[in-house]
């Protein structure tokens, strides 16, 4: 075995966070679906910042070559903004983003989409069909160190 790394190094998978710390460990999915690009962005990665910094109103974020795509006008996006920024703000400065901690059993994940969800283990629809931009909802773990 390599020399021991800190902690924080070692613990790279949701299951040994858990394991070792159950009441820090939350995990969420990000599954909004961008339009940019022609959809073929999708939920992939880094799209939830916006919505976590509550700045779905930058004018840089919009349109076809954009982040976030054409259209979100009439997409209905401010209130997950509000929600996701609720959700950031009150684990940063609580540890609790309101959502049921996830643990090696349980595996207790929240879906965050126009509808929040809780679900356990893998989501049902994280499978990719194979398709050239089929990009799943990626997943996040929120633990302070």
């Amino acid at each position: 075995m390599p020399p021991r790394a800190p902690a924080r190094v070692r613990c790279r998978s949701t299951r040994w966070r858990a394991a070792l710390r159950p009441s820090a460990t939350t995990r969420y999915t990000f599954a909004w679906r961008s339009t940019a690009f022609d959809g073929r962005l999708g939920a992939c990665h880094c799209v939830e910042l916006p919505f976590v910094f509550h700045r779905t109103d930058l004018p840089a974020l919009y349109g076809a070559r954009a982040l976030l795509g054409p259209g979100l006008a009439d997409r209905g996006i401010a209130d997950l903004a509000a929600r996701t920024h609720a959700a950031w703000v009150a684990f940063a400065t609580h540890g609790d983003p309101g959502w049921q901690p996830y643990d090696t059993d349980q595996q207790a994940t929240m879906h965050l989409d126009h509808t929040w969800h809780r679900h356990h283990g893998t989501p049902a629809g994280s499978a990719t069909t194979g398709g050239p931009h089929d990009l799943v909802p990626h997943q996040r773990t929120f633990e302070p160190w």
